[in-house]
This record gives structure tokens, sequence and C-alpha cells, in this order.
């Protein structure tokens, strides 16, 4: 899970500021990733709305960049 807080059964926090929140439509769980007040995704799994939040934090292709400019990559 890492970073990533359980604050109630529908809210998640991380220390970057971004947020997980559950919602349920049509009985089915949603899981909302919220960057401030700002929606940035839907998904269908917590693992997924991580995923998501990794994947706009950290690009693809962002420690490969690092290396290249001299630039430690946490590796």
């Amino acid at each position: 899970m890492g970073q990533w807080k359980i604050e109630n059964d529908y809210y998640m926090s991380h220390p970057s500021g971004w947020t997980i929140a559950k919602y349920n439509v049509s009985d089915a769980p949603v899981y909302m990733l919220w960057q401030g007040d700002t929606p940035r995704g839907k998904r269908d799994s917590v693992r997924e709305a991580m995923r998501l939040h990794t994947q706009l934090v950290e690009p693809v292709g962002a420690p490969e960049q690092a290396a290249m400019q001299g630039l430690p990559t946490g590796e």
C-alpha cells in the first residue's frame, strides 16, 4: 500500500496531498483519485487508483530521463 494511509472505510490519504475516495454507485464500489479539489480519475479498485496516482506523479521514463541528466534515480 506504500505511503497511503487509511483514514476510514471511504477515504485514503497520501503524504503528497492526493486522496482516494470510495463511492458506491448502483451498489458497486468506485474509487476516485483526487489531487486536492480536482478529480484525476475513476477506477474499479483501490489498487488501480493507486497505480493511476503513481503514473501521474512519476511518469514512465522518469528514472531514465534523470539518469541521462546525471541526476540520482533512487535505484
